[in-house]
């Protein structure tokens, strides 16, 4: 973690993090190089994966409600 190495640059000057902060950054650096690792989704895609709910993007024949009125298709606002 950066703060940590800059810690360690500034400690011997008499400067740095308090005590009780180096120690908790260096608890949290503990646990996370203790920790789950992550995995490359890659090597799961297929079968395996199922989504979860609808997909995001809405029905494109769902009706607006009164007063909205759509932007045309393929048309960007410049």
């Amino acid at each position: 973690m950066l703060l940590t190495r800059l810690h360690a640059i500034a400690a011997p000057r008499g400067d740095g993090l308090r005590p009780e902060l180096a120690d908790m950054l260096g608890q949290f650096a503990a646990t996370i190089d203790a920790g789950p690792k992550l995995v490359d989704l890659a090597a799961y895609r297929g079968e395996s994966l199922v989504q979860s709910g609808p997909h995001p993007a809405p029905a494109r024949h769902a009706a607006l409600p009164d007063g909205v009125i759509p932007f045309p298709a393929g048309r960007r606002n410049k």
